[in-house]
């Protein structure tokens, strides 16, 4: 089993994944496009701590192109999110052959 990144790359810039407490914020994953950081709150389940990466890396790539934040996009980002992992967790073969080089 592969263990959490502690660090993503989105469109070349490094974004560190840690473990916090975000729940002060209503939330289990955050994306702070200034200090280039992913947290993800600690007490998820393996499935749930997946979606929650996987989302936030999502807003991490529209932050990397410019893009200003919005209600809809929280919206798409968790349909996408889950609907993206389900996708993969469905079909293991899927993203070693998206990976490929050659």
């Amino acid at each position: 089993m592969s263990a959490r990144p502690a660090v993503i790359r989105v469109a070349g810039t490094p974004w560190r994944v840690v473990k916090q407490d975000v729940s002060g914020h209503g939330a289990v994953g955050l994306c702070d496009p200034n200090t280039h950081t992913i947290s993800i709150h600690p007490k998820q389940t393996l499935r749930n701590e997946q979606d929650t990466l996987l989302h936030e890396v999502l807003h991490a790539v529209l932050r990397s192109q410019g893009r200003t934040y919005t209600e809809v996009e929280e919206r798409y980002v968790t349909a996408l999110a889950t609907g993206l992992l389900g996708v993969l967790h469905d079909n293991p073969r899927l993203a070693p052959y998206l990976l490929r080089t050659q």
